[in-house]
């Protein structure tokens, strides 16, 4: 009770660190509800999140699934609900949707497609309540409340192998699952995964909570009950984001074939590769293999990386086998010489789960002989703790390099220590960036050529180069003054020099899942994604700065270099701006030094001591990022001359509704005065003429309803347009009086390339 306690104070507090600086807006989306669809079905989903203004529609990762605004019986569009088509030929599994609206696409949340058929079930108020019924091969789409267990009742016949499992993709529930009998009895417990084999035929129950009992929008979920097995999905998934698919899978399948305990000292021959699954409880594997004096190996272990929960240990020795003629010696003598630390990436990764805990070693042999390499999963280590795949590489010449792009977070916090989920958003004469991380595979320090592909008419992508000892860059995407509103896909390919032969690789791309404030008092976490979305919208960028003189900067090692910048300011924006560069040699002073760019200033020189960053000689690219801060900001204020001419509209409608309703009355009187006349002359009518008038009566009473039909019409309609023009006229004074806000505009310069050399020698 106290941890729970003690975690949502932490939650609270982070909240309010996230809420205490207001950025300009940007399309962010938190939730969706239901989590996923089956094939062949429609289905409305809600969406939740900030800044979701004039939705357009959902785009998700398979085209051939829409999303369409939902509208009522009377065509009025349902605020943030999505009438979702998925065709029986969607692809199943996981995938990526987004919202897109006036600012832009959003973060994708994922959403499931299913071949199950699916049902909501509401959440229980309490735990008294009637459990709810779930079929066998079905999916069950629910949530929790704060406090309350979920019960889901069913019925199976004996000998049923079933399975059960919670998805809660891109949510911070933890759950925590028990089946048991009708008696009450419990049988099995789990938490998103179980196997059942049910004793006897009969009614059991799934009895479902949070690990910390939280409930809410974070606690929503699918509850597949069915006989067939389930694809395991990924765990750790940012730590194979450089990893290829295509591998993954080889990996995982020629590991589930390989001999459960392999001999100890497996002779291996480099360069190799050696493919199995951990021993269970913790146990170590051994390895040899002959080594030559001078020659250097890489030995390289994949667990981590292939999207498991592992923390592989990898320990090299060398042995020395006693010698044959001396009898007094009793047994082999093993040297440490190396253990393989994580692969940790530098503070400039912070907020995107980037590390690793594979590792490997560069070994550089002394002398000739036999070495024996000890491997073994350090996480998993109980008796019944999962045996996970694994693959182990002794290589010569493993040169090559991965890359991953991700929404740049900028100087959000000072310290940076928030992550936001905001994708990138480029405004109007403004830059946008995306942070782009490479992982340079054991010794590679060659350059890496950035480019950018798919982009709209009115933005440019000037490329960058990741140099020598640099980790990351911000690959910038800047607008023209002019450029329309855009909001699509593009993909990020970085172009090398290896062994003499161009090598590019394609940047898979990831997010963070969640926004967090604080990282020191709340978990984050990150995850792969389908693809890196990139916005465009019509508001105009405060302020801009880019390089007066274009091209490469030559700088000597140490050096200081002076930077000219053209400052370009819109909209009354006059406030002193700190900027600092990011990122230039070392990430951590990268981050450390501020710059001035003084109030109303259009120009700047800035001087950069290279002696502080330690950059390495080569060619770098880095931008100047910082808050602008005070930014006067009037959200949807745009959107005023289209609201004042839709309320004219609106009231020139009411006005001609109200004349075509009084037309209707009037219209309305005549005929009830001739339906009067008629029946008044019928009543005194002689008999030869009741015929004739008769008929007359009936046309005038048949005129009657006809008109008595077309007020009703006109007055439904007159209504109508009056609640219309009101609702038109207060959308429209609404925006007339909102008032300008204090927000903060996140300012990227355009890059600026640099190129150091070591000094001349005298």
């Amino acid at each position: 009770m106290r941890f729970a306690f003690a975690c949502a104070i932490a939650f609270l507090l982070s909240a309010t660190v996230a809420r205490c600086v207001e950025f300009m807006p940007v399309a962010e989306l938190t939730h969706v509800y239901p989590l996923g669809a089956q094939a062949g079905t429609t289905v409305d989903v809600t969406v939740i999140g900030q800044h979701l203004d004039s939705p357009v529609g959902l785009v998700f990762t398979d085209a051939s699934i829409t999303g369409d605004l939902k509208k009522d019986a009377k065509g009025k569009v349902v605020a943030n609900t999505f009438a979702v088509t998925v065709p029986k030929t969607a692809k199943i599994g996981m995938m990526d949707v987004r919202f897109r609206g006036k600012f832009g696409i959003s973060n994708p949340r994922r959403f499931c497609i299913g071949t199950l058929p699916e049902t909501l079930v509401n959440a229980p108020q309490n735990q008294t309540e009637k459990p709810a019924v779930i079929v066998i091969n079905s999916v069950v789409n629910s949530s929790l409340n704060t406090g309350v267990r979920n019960r889901y009742s069913f019925h199976t016949e004996s000998q049923q192998h079933l399975f059960i499992r919670v998805d809660a993709p891109d949510t911070r529930f933890e759950p925590q699952m028990t089946v048991s009998d009708s008696a009450g009895r419990n049988l099995l417990r789990g938490t998103s995964f179980l196997e059942f084999n049910p004793p006897v035929a009969g009614d059991f129950a799934i009895e479902l909570h949070d690990l910390l009992y939280r409930g809410g929008n974070d606690c929503r979920f699918r509850l597949t009950l069915s006989t067939a097995a389930h694809v395991v999905q990924r765990t750790d998934a940012m730590a194979s984001c450089y990893m290829d698919d295509a591998e993954i899978a080889r990996i995982n399948s020629l590991a589930a074939k390989a001999t459960a305990n392999p001999a100890r000292d497996q002779l291996l021959t480099p360069p190799c590769e050696q493919i199995g699954l951990f021993p269970s409880a913790g146990q170590a594997m051994t390895f040899t293999f002959v080594a030559k004096k001078a020659e250097v190996l890489w030995i390289d272990v994949l667990s981590n990386r292939l999207g498991h929960a592992t923390d592989p240990e990898l320990v090299l020795e060398k042995i020395d086998k006693p010698d044959a003629a001396d009898k007094a010696a009793s047994g082999e003598k093993a040297t440490f010489i190396a253990e393989a630390p994580d692969i940790d990436s530098s503070p400039s990764a912070a907020g995107f789960a980037l590390n690793v805990r594979d590792g490997f070693i560069r070994f550089d042999a002394k002398e000739d002989g036999l070495y024996r390499v000890s491997l073994r999963d350090i996480f998993n280590t109980g008796a019944n703790s999962p045996r996970l795949p694994y693959c182990l590489n002794i290589r010569k010449d493993p040169a090559d390099f991965q890359l991953v792009a991700l929404p740049d977070q900028g100087p959000r916090a000072r310290p940076p220590t928030s992550v936001a989920i905001a994708p990138p958003t480029v405004l109007r004469g403004g830059v946008g960036t995306v942070r782009v991380f490479a992982q340079r595979q054991l010794g590679f320090t060659g350059d890496i050529a950035l480019t950018a592909e798919g982009l709209p008419e009115g933005v440019t992508c000037p490329g960058a180069i990741l140099g020598n000892g640099d980790e990351c860059v911000s690959l910038a995407f800047c607008a023209t003054e002019k450029a329309t509103p855009w909001a699509g896909f593009v993909r990020v390919t970085g172009t090398s020099k290896i062994n003499g032969k161009d090598v590019s690789h394609t940047a898979r791309n990831g997010s963070p899942i969640w926004t967090v404030g604080d990282t020191r008092q709340d978990a984050f976490r990150a995850r792969l994604t389908d693809g890196l979305a990139l916005s465009i919208i019509s508001d105009d960028a405060p302020i801009s700065i880019e390089p007066e003189a274009p091209g490469v900067i030559e700088a000597v090692v140490g050096s200081k270099i002076s930077l000219k910048l053209k400052v370009t300011r819109r909209g009354g924006y006059d406030d002193l701006v700190k900027v600092r560069a990011f990122v230039l040699g070392d990430q951590d002073k990268s981050a450390a030094k501020e710059l001035d760019i003084p109030a109303k200033a259009t120009s700047a020189t800035l001087e950069i001591d290279l002696a502080q960053y330690a950059a390495k000689p080569g060619e770098h690219t880095f931008v100047l990022h910082g808050n602008a801060d005070r930014v006067k900001y009037k959200k949807n204020f745009d959107d005023l001359p289209a609201a004042e001419a839709e309320s004219k509209k609106a009231a020139e409608a009411a006005k001609n509704a109200a004349e075509t309703l009084k037309l209707a009355n009037d219209a309305l009187a005549a005929l009830k005065q001739k339906a009067t006349d008629a029946e008044a002359k019928l009543k005194q009518a002689k008999p030869e003429e009741k015929a004739a008038l008769e008929a007359t009566a009936k046309s005038a009473k048949d005129a009657l309803a006809t008109g008595d039909s077309a007020v009703k019409a006109a007055d439904a309609a007159s209504k109508s347009a009056l609640q219309a023009k009101t609702e038109a006229e207060k959308r429209a004074a609404d925006l007339a009086k909102t008032a300008a806000k204090d927000t903060t505009y996140i300012v990227f310069s355009k890059p600026i390339h640099i190129k150091i050399t070591e000094p001349v020698k005298k």
